[in-house]
């Protein structure tokens, strides 16, 4: 997993973190809400914004265990939020187990399409896109902006782009792999989308990669006398602003056991 060096513009959330940790390491946090506090978040600029990394854990928001029933802070709110988190440059990215797919998942969605998916400006105004997120099939509209969202043709727009697998294996002399891809709305709807694809990583010049469709792609490896086994990373996305990664393991020929005739 990538760690990075904990500093006031780059903080680290880990679940895992004892609380005697978070006290001896600074910009080290294992609670939700006092990551994404004031106090935490105030060396943020728009030169420099705040980086959150946070591993993968169970962070709440509330004591589960808790029967309190939550209320709005502020009357002017159509619910009651959970938490609101008071900064405009704050960069919020997901670590995972596997660094290199980390990286290649690690999507910056500003200025694309996909963010209409969460939100649209219109006459100067920020319109929370909740129904694209959760009209679903049943036309759910809990922020009361269904017609609006419809008006501007902001519905079903893709929120997850995903791989048959998170890794795929490539082996010299062997058959060419088949790589599929498909697109989906927020509650699982599949929507017709075009994938690009491309390979990273030291070994990317020993794979071809050609494209079979809109949505798939076909990998081989250009020389089958590979003499070491590695790994590259396959990248897909959508000039949408979708994007997600697997792992492409490169291994060696298979050789038979020998054998004595006598």
């Amino acid at each position: 997993m990538i760690k990075p060096d904990p500093d006031s513009c780059h903080l680290l959330l880990d679940s895992r973190f004892a609380n005697e940790e978070v006290q001896k390491n600074p910009y080290t946090y294992n609670n939700i809400r006092e990551v994404l506090s004031d106090g935490a978040l105030n060396a943020a600029t728009v030169e420099h914004p705040v980086t959150v990394y946070i591993a993968p854990g169970i962070y709440w928001l509330e004591d589960p265990q808790s029967e309190a029933v939550i209320v709005r802070e502020d009357p002017k709110d159509l619910y009651p939020y959970g938490c609101k988190v008071n900064c405009a440059n704050l960069k919020l990215v997901g670590l995972s187990e596997n660094p290199e797919v980390a990286d290649s998942h690690t999507v910056d969605i500003d200025e694309k399409m996909l963010a209409e998916a969460y939100y649209i400006r219109k006459d100067g105004e920020t319109i929370y896109n909740v129904y694209n997120l959760l009209g679903g099939k049943d036309d759910w509209d809990p922020l009361g902006n269904g017609e609006v969202i419809r008006f501007a043709g902001k519905t079903d727009i893709p929120t997850q782009l995903l791989l048959e697998s998170e890794a795929f294996e490539l082996e010299a002399g062997g058959s060419s792999i088949n790589i599929k891809g498909k697109c989906l709305t927020f509650d699982g709807r599949e929507r017709k989308c075009e994938i690009h694809f491309k390979i990273e990583g030291d070994s990317a010049d020993s794979i071809e990669i050609q494209r079979v469709s809109e949505r798939s792609c076909l990998l081989q490896l250009k020389d089958s006398n590979i003499d070491h086994e590695t790994e590259v990373v396959l990248t897909a996305q959508t000039k949408e602003g979708l994007q997600t990664g697997a792992y492409v393991r490169l291994l060696l020929k298979h050789q038979s056991a020998g054998f004595l005739k006598v």
